[in-house]
């Protein structure tokens, strides 16, 4: 996360009574639990969260960011897990030798800092390999990989790096775009860019350099990659083509010439470096709905404090059950309300998968199972089938 996020995230052992620490930042807690019920791990986490708080004296998370439990076993009926996190929270939960694996330990963080699975071109969810949230990294000495297009936008790490290019408005020219592993470059300008549509996705264009912190990328090496995330808004937009002219490895920093135009070919010339300038604030009041809740009686107010301006993850949930007003149509946070003009740009993820796909080859995700309340919602990281040469 140091790497990726070049310092701007930096993970240090809690500092814990000496002790009652087994390991820099460590406390091992022995528990009585229910095994043998169906939601045996459940039962387990509860009760480590209860052992904790009783040994530090603390309410979790207390003066932690992140509180991970690390269980020798699996409990219950379900074994075919790795992991799990909640979304926007701290806690998480790691099975046996995962731990250990630093792809499945930024995956499930990343579950913590707001951001859902990153499904690829089949729609499947966890078949994006060119970034963490498909989970593509399972080996403890695997984990040299950062997050696709889409997500760090999201994250927010490399904001003065990225521009946004309003598809609704006409367009011609070729931009000059490095990887994320060059982002400390003098001569690295731009590593992303935002397509804004106006409709209820938007995209997002990237080098995928393969080296550095991405070097063990897992799909689409030094190759420019488009990645689709969802919104809430719907308007028109112009067809464009994107077209990579160029790319160059063997440049230092490397990079990619990529034409963006709708109707004219774009300048044959390297482009000048792109500036990046900052997004505007909105210039239109926006009243929510008055008086409106949700199903479980939370305001606009509860999609404002849990979810990402333009509420991808919950904006379509949760109607309000007399009148059937949605978040995205009653809260101005969530693009509704009663102005839906100059609304900020959008650091949007993929919405959570509303289903659980089990296939075990895919690392299939969980729903968002909580209400809207301050429960957190769950996300489960499975472990992948062995393949041929792992079998006995």
């Amino acid at each position: 996360m140091e790497a990726c996020s070049y310092n701007k995230l930096i993970v240090d052992p809690a500092p814990l009574p000496v002790e009652k620490e087994s390991a820099p930042g460590v406390l091992e807690a022995k528990v009585e639990a229910k095994l043998n019920s169906p939601d045996g791990t459940y039962l387990v986490e509860n009760a480590v969260m209860q052992q904790i708080q009783q040994e530090l004296n603390i309410t979790l998370p207390g003066d932690f960011d992140q509180v991970l439990y690390v269980v020798k076993d699996c409990y219950g009926d379900d074994c075919g897990y790795a992991a799990y996190a909640y979304y926007n929270h701290w806690c998480l939960l790691y099975r046996e030798q995962y731990y250990k694996h630093t792809g499945v330990l930024m995956h499930e963080i990343g579950h913590n800092l707001g951001m859902a699975h990153s499904g690829g071109l089949d729609g499947a969810t966890y078949t994006d390999h060119t970034g963490l949230m498909g989970n593509p990294l399972y080996g403890d000495d695997l984990g040299r990989m950062c997050f696709n297009p889409a997500k760090s936008a999201f994250i927010g790490w490399y904001d003065d790096k990225i521009i946004t290019i309003d598809l609704r408005q006409s367009h011609f020219q070729v931009h000059r775009l490095y990887g994320t592993s060059d982002y400390r470059s003098s001569s690295s300008s731009l590593v992303n860019i935002k397509l804004e549509t106006g409709l209820n996705e938007d995209y997002y264009v990237g080098f995928n350099r393969a080296t550095g912190i991405n070097e063990q990328n897992d799909e689409a090496d030094n190759e420019v990659t488009i990645t689709k995330a969802q919104n809430t808004f719907s308007f028109s937009y112009q067809t464009f083509t994107i077209t990579a002219e160029t790319i160059n490895i063997n440049a230092d920093p490397s990079y990619a010439d990529v034409c963006i135009t709708d109707t004219r070919n774009c300048d044959a010339n390297p482009p000048s470096p792109t500036t990046v300038t900052p997004t505007p604030a909105p210039t239109s009041a926006c009243d929510n709905m008055a008086g409106w809740t949700d199903s479980y009686g939370d305001s606009c107010n509860w999609y404002k404090q849990y979810d990402s301006a333009g509420c991808p993850s919950y904006g379509e949930y949760w109607a309000n059950p007399d009148t059937g007003v949605t978040p995205n149509m009653a809260c101005c946070w969530c693009g509704g309300g009663s102005s839906l003009t100059s609304s900020p740009a959008l650091h949007s993820t993929l919405a959570p998968t509303l289903s659980p796909t089990l296939s075990p080859t895919l690392a299939p995700t969980s729903a968002p199972t909580s209400a809207p309340t301050s429960a957190p919602t769950l996300s489960t990281t499975f472990t992948p089938s062995p393949s041929p040469d792992e079998c006995d």
